[in-house]
């Protein structure tokens, strides 16, 4: 089967590609990698008149499985992929360390063949992707979350132990992690530490600053000072918003929770119009004024 990742995308000829993941082994599909168990990434080009198929891509791909997370057309025009795989040192994936691993390609939109894949980034454990932007240079950052204390390219993490899964998340603690690649070749221009507490982090989304740094907008389950966690919580708080500043060269400057007190969910920033600061907004589940929360029901 094949299942569609969000976005679809305009190119330079006039014709419409979309990304997504197959699994399958005939008609259309070319190359897939292992067997009908595992997903590769898969690209179509359609005509934008008639919807009609153009070309198809080979599968991309290890003999394991990946998962395609995100897809966007870079300034060149050409389409990034960012995701996840289990593979090693096989079929399109070199590197590969634990169990999933941060994997990105560059695929020519008018071709539809790979201008290059970077190396399988993570440690020992589970690294999966949720966010990947470009930035203004043309570098390609990739964030997402890290559950490996050692190996590999991880570095900080800082859930020891035991820490049992989430019932809201419904799998174990994890960091947040941020990779940048060479926008030209896909080599790791930078790695992120381990960034979070000892309990669990969520990133939701990235933003390039105006003086080349990144802003994170996630979640954090950890209450008390710890790691990265520079507050305590109050008593009965699930996830707080959880924004973390980083340099231009991966390293965090500073971080901030703000707190409704019960949970809340689906951070986001963006930058003050007058450039001196940051607008962060997010869900809440309170509705009374508590914390960081000074309106009744907003």
């Amino acid at each position: 089967g094949e299942h569609a990742v969000p976005g679809a995308f305009e190119v330079a000829d006039g014709h419409i590609i979309t990304v997504l993941e197959t699994a399958s082994l005939d008609f259309d599909v070319r190359g897939v990698h292992g067997t009908n168990s595992g997903f590769d990434y898969w690209v179509v080009k359609l005509d934008s008149a008639t919807g009609d198929t153009i070309k198809t891509s080979r599968a991309y791909g290890g003999y394991g499985m990946e998962r395609a997370r995100v897809a966007f057309k870079s300034q060149d025009g050409n389409i990034i992929i960012a995701g996840h795989s289990i593979a090693k040192n096989n079929g399109d994936v070199r590197g590969g360390h634990g169990k999933w691993d941060f994997w990105t390609i560059k695929v020519d939109a008018m071709t539809l063949d790979t201008i290059w894949t970077s190396r399988a980034l993570g440690g020992s454990d589970r690294e999966k992707v949720a966010v990947a932007i470009e930035a203004t240079n043309g570098n390609i950052i990739v964030g997402g979350s890290t559950q490996s204390n050692d190996g590999g390219n991880i570095r900080g993490y800082h859930i020891g132990g035991s820490c049992p899964p989430i019932p809201s998340v419904g799998e174990p603690c994890h960091d947040i992690w941020v990779v940048a690649l060479d926008g030209n070749n896909g080599d790791t221009i930078w790695t992120s530490k381990a960034l979070g507490g000892n309990n669990h982090e969520d990133l939701y989304d990235i933003q390039e600053t105006c003086d080349g740094g990144f802003l994170l907008s996630g979640r954090t389950y950890t209450t008390n000072i710890n790691g990265d966690i520079s507050r305590n919580s109050p008593p009965g708080t699930n996830f707080s918003l959880w924004f973390v500043k980083l340099d231009n060269k991966g390293k965090l400057k500073w971080e901030r929770i703000i707190t409704d007190g019960l949970e809340a969910e689906g951070p986001r920033a963006l930058l003050s119009p007058d450039n001196r600061g940051y607008i962060v907004t997010g869900n809440s589940k309170q509705s009374n004024i508590t914390a960081d929360k000074t309106v009744i029901g907003k």
